[in-house]
């Protein structure tokens, strides 16, 4: 109840200082996790008190409303998303959900924290993404490149312009194609 009553008074306020109380909050209770259903398909579990992600308790708060438009639009399209820097996978569970198309989905997470939230979120949808632990980046000395994940079904198109904007690293992510694996080419 706190939460939410906090999402609705700060989003006056594009949620200034909801983050720090919810994440004072967290601290005080013990560990848990809250579930909350995104749509008929699909199941959503964060931390009880996780700053970014408790928002979604409030039902009038949209999450990255301009992607949620494109990939409820692009329902009928044949595409696979590649979920980099998947976090806890809010973005694989909702397009592989059936009301979003049942796409092929990929989730990159390379934190070991992130990743077990991310496995759980998986599992509670039937293990219906795929995973993958390890990260891509410019920088040296940091690990670069990912093994290809099984290919379960055929892949399809990716849908680029999610795939970049959701991908946090350099434009040398791997894309995934009916030929398979190559890179991205820069744009």
């Amino acid at each position: 109840m706190a939460l939410v009553t906090g999402s609705k008074i700060s989003s006056h306020f594009s949620h200034r200082g909801y983050n720090g109380c919810a994440n004072l909050l967290r601290k005080t209770l013990p560990e848990r996790n809250i579930a909350i259903k995104l749509n008929s398909d699909a199941m959503f579990e964060f931390p009880y008190g996780d700053g970014y992600w408790s928002k979604l308790l409030n039902r009038s708060y949209h999450y990255e409303d301009e992607l949620e438009l494109l990939f409820r639009d692009s329902a009928s399209v044949d595409y696979t998303l590649l979920d980099c820097g998947a976090n806890f996978g809010y973005w694989s569970v909702l397009v592989s959900s059936a009301p979003f198309g049942s796409h092929k989905a990929i989730a990159i997470e390379p934190s070991s924290q992130n990743f077990a939230k991310l496995k759980n979120n998986a599992e509670i949808n039937n293990n219906r993404f795929e995973l993958m632990k390890c990260a891509d980046s410019a920088r040296r000395g940091v690990p670069r490149g990912c093994p290809a994940p099984s290919m379960k079904r055929s892949a399809s198109p990716v849908l680029v312009a999610a795939a970049a904007r959701m991908c946090r690293s350099s434009l040398s992510t791997t894309c995934l194609t009916t030929a398979g694996f190559r890179p991205a080419e820069n744009t």
